[in-house]
C-alpha cells in the first residue's frame, strides 16, 4: 500500500476528514480502460447498425398531389379510376404502371388503411391551374391495405402519392457527394 495522509479539519464545529492517498487519487482521476474499450465498441456497433439499415431499407422517392375519384370515366374500362393532380415539378418522371398510394379524407388511414392503384396515363398538358392530370386505376377495387372494402362514393377525395423510385438512403448520400 502506498503512503496515506489523513488530515482532520475543524470547520464551524464539524470535523472533516480528507483522505489523500495515491491509489484513491489514481482511481478517481481517470476512467478505467475496460470501460473505455466497451464504450468505444458499443458506439462502433451502433454506427455499424445505422449504416447497415441505411443500405438495406428502401426509401421511396415520391410525388404527392390532390386526388379525386371520378365515377364511370371513359378511360376506366370498367375499373375504378380516379385522378391525381400533380404540379409540373417532377411530373416527367411519372410513367404508366407506377404504384400509387391514395389516402382518403373520408376514411382515416389509421383506421381504414390506404388504397393502392397504378398509373394508367398522364395528360400531356396542364389544366388551367397548372396541374397535370394523372389517371389512376385500382385493380383491386376499393379494397384498402387493412382489407376493408369501401363503398363507391362519387365525392371521395384525398391525396395521392406516386412512387417514382425505390432508393436506399445510401443512394441519396452518393448523390450529395457528387
Amino acid at each position: 500500500m502506498g503512503k496515506e495522509e489523513f488530515e482532520i479539519e475543524r470547520n464551524g464545529g464539524v470535523d472533516e476528514i480528507n483522505l489523500r492517498s495515491e491509489e484513491v487519487q489514481e482511481i478517481m482521476g481517470r476512467i478505467p480502460t475496460w470501460i473505455e474499450r466497451w464504450g468505444i465498441t458499443i458506439i462502433g456497433l451502433l454506427l455499424l447498425v445505422i449504416l447497415a439499415g441505411a443500405a438495406l431499407f428502401p426509401y421511396p422517392e415520391t410525388l404527392t398531389g390532390r386526388f379525386v375519384f371520378k365515377p364511370n370515366s371513359p378511360e376506366s374500362n370498367n375499373n375504378i379510376t380516379g385522378y391525381a393532380y400533380l404540379p409540373a415539378h417532377g411530373v416527367g418522371m411519372v410513367n404508366k404502371g407506377q404504384e400509387v398510394i391514395v389516402r382518403l379524407e373520408n376514411y382515416p388511414e389509421q383506421k381504414f388503411g390506404h388504397l393502392s392503384g397504378k398509373v394508367h396515363f398522364v395528360d400531356r398538358e396542364p389544366d388551367k391551374d397548372g396541374f397535370y392530370k394523372v389517371c389512376v386505376v385500382f385493380p383491386n377495387g376499393l379494397r384498402t391495405s387493412e382489407d376493408i372494402y369501401l363503398p363507391n362514393h362519387i365525392q371521395m377525395s384525398g391525396t395521392a402519392e406516386i412512387i417514382i423510385a425505390e432508393k436506399h438512403l445510401t443512394d441519396h448520400f452518393k448523390t450529395i457527394g457528387k
